[in-house]
């Protein structure tokens, strides 16, 4: 089969061709990421020539560099996991207000954020996709009763002052049950809770990778998060020896196991096949992981479903397609191998237009709007949102003072989330 042979091709292939298959399995990593991986994780190999960020044509077009603000390290002595946690949003939006295309970056199951939970004894984190800003509860009960260290003093955490986080007043009554003392930040200090804060930009620009390397559609995002947070949590940071995956449970990881996310599989549905001579097989793209790493996700080309399965063959080379994904495109011109004739354009990150940020908002405005008027309300009307929970700008009284004084403004006024009035900042 097609599969077979290119796994007898990539058992022959030169050092600097594994470096480019492992750079594109571990989620684009960067060289230090892996350069060292092998003496830490079994199922690695020890590579010659470990492909960096720097060389790769997905890294360039998906990776916008930008200057540090922290290195997310903390000062703090922490003894045991689940001591100290930061826990931040993180949005999937993009840089437009047409809703139709807004829907489009939902996930598959209408995921439009993750919660993303760091330990800050072991660097491990935690997350969650979606559907709004609502505090998922249940799944932060279950991760403080798992975490949450006995007899053990001192236990914080950190997170924001948003409405969703250290004002929710269930929030409050689920971090005292777990005898959590709330650090929140400061406005405008993201640095302070640096180890949620640092990897949204991390998980922003690996799914971009994932997704434009594979050539998939923006609403698989929430696979490419939970595949990248099992790798992530189960190779060492840059400069340790453990991954955050020993330090918690004690276990060597293993990653022998590990495919490329958006390759092809071949799947061997259940069943019985109805004649020897038929195919009883079923092509797919490769998801990631479910639970465990024996079993898999994969996206079923002729249904357009997900589904699971643990009897599949990989083929990472994509060798069936006429006109291959950026990811197997650069595997083909390790191998020397010619392109195929009227390979279409693969598409631009650009028109994936997707950023991840902290903040629900699109636009940040700081608006002044001369009025006189009688009214506390300035003869605003305003409504409560149930998603966001924050107050927004519904309409002006008609024929009132505010009306004429923010005539020229109400086409972008209204619908605007408030978040400060004068200087105090306004969260639910």
């Amino acid at each position: 089969s097609k599969a077979v042979s290119f796994h007898e091709a990539v058992a022959a292939l030169i050092e600097e061709a594994k470096g480019i298959l492992w750079h594109q399995r571990l989620n684009h990593a960067n060289r230090r990421k892996f350069s060292d991986a092998h003496k830490h994780v079994d199922g690695i190999p020890s590579l010659k020539h470990p492909y960096d960020c720097q060389g790769c044509p997905v890294c360039f077009e998906t990776k916008p560099k930008r200057t540090s603000t922290g290195n997310g390290k903390i000062t703090q002595d922490i003894h045991s996991v689940g001591t100290g946690l930061s826990a931040d949003w993180g949005f999937v939006v993009q840089k437009s207000k047409n809703k139709t295309r807004l829907r489009q970056l939902e996930g598959e199951n209408g995921e439009q954020a993750f919660l993303i939970v760091a330990d800050h004894f072991s660097g491990m984190l935690y997350g969650m996709a979606a559907g709004s800003k609502a505090p998922p509860l249940l799944w932060l009960n279950r991760l403080l009763t798992e975490l949450t260290p006995r007899n053990e003093k001192g236990k914080y955490v950190t997170m924001d002052q948003g409405g969703e986080m250290a004002k929710n007043g269930e929030v409050r009554k689920l971090m005292g049950r777990h005898k959590y003392a709330i650090r929140p930040t400061a406005p405008g200090a993201s640095h302070q809770n640096a180890p949620a804060e640092r990897p949204i930009q991390t998980f922003g620009n690996a799914m971009r990778a994932m997704l434009h390397g594979a050539d998939l559609k923006m609403k698989y995002w929430t696979y490419a998060f939970y595949h990248f947070l099992r790798i992530h949590n189960l190779t060492p940071r840059a400069g340790q020896t453990q991954s955050p995956y020993e330090k918690v449970t004690g276990k060597r990881p293993n990653l022998k196991n590990l495919r490329t996310f958006g390759c092809r599989v071949w799947v061997r549905p259940p069943g019985r096949r109805s004649t020897r001579r038929e195919n009883h097989t079923i092509k797919g793209i490769f998801l990631g992981y479910t639970v465990t790493m024996s079993q898999i996700y994969y996206l079923d080309n002729a249904t357009t479903r997900v589904k699971t399965t643990i009897h599949a063959t990989f083929d990472e080379g994509m060798n069936d397609l006429d006109k291959p994904t950026p990811n197997a495109r650069i595997l083909h011109q390790a191998l020397g191998r010619p392109m195929p004739k009227g390979e279409q354009e693969q598409r631009a990150p650009s028109e994936l237009n997707v950023i991840v940020q902290d903040s629900p908002f699109l636009v940040l405005k700081d608006v002044t709007v001369p009025v006189i008027c009688d009214c506390d309300n300035l003869d605003l009307i305003l409504k409560d949102c149930e998603q966001r929970e924050r107050g927004y700008l519904s309409d002006v009284e008609k024929g009132s003072s505010s009306a004429s004084g923010i005539r020229n403004w109400r086409r972008t006024l209204v619908g605007a989330y408030i978040v400060q009035v004068n200087d105090t900042a306004v969260y639910t």
